[in-house]
């Protein structure tokens, strides 16, 4: 089974590209945080993706640099020869699904206030009753 899931940040805004048979994709690269870094050292790890057709199409419509994704895939290889001749291998992820994680009020640096009134009874602790066990209706 090759099936690969990733959460992380996009490194640039996402590019729309057509090859010759007119159909959409999308080269961009995630960066992910390494689970279990030491104490004060981020570690990251960079991966490839490309995503096809409508996916494609939505990642740059939608996305940019910092937005947190998930994406869904199957982790592929491609040979190819350098300028020297030298034959190359370039692993990336083929995706399958990509999900956004981020609301749009953080896209944007916005964040969300939340208010308290000061009259609301969910609120307010101000009041707390104590319950004792033959409060318990079990």
């Amino acid at each position: 089974m090759n099936k690969v899931v990733l959460s992380g940040r996009l490194t640039k805004d996402p590019e729309l590209y057509t090859n010759e048979a007119g159909t959409s994709n999308s080269k961009f690269t995630i960066a992910v945080p390494r689970i279990g870094a030491k104490e004060g050292l981020q570690q990251t790890d960079f991966f490839r993706c490309t995503a096809w057709n409508k996916q494609a199409e939505n990642l740059v419509k939608y996305q940019k640099k910092g937005s947190l994704i998930i994406v869904e895939g199957e982790l592929r290889a491609d040979n190819y020869e350098d300028e020297d001749g030298n034959s190359k291998t370039y692993n990336y992820v083929f995706v399958n699904r990509i999900e956004y994680t981020g609301s749009s009020n953080e896209d944007k640096g916005e964040t969300k206030e939340e208010t308290v009134k000061e009259d609301d009874p969910f609120t307010d602790f101000s009041n707390d009753v104590e319950l004792t066990d033959e409060d318990l209706p079990f």
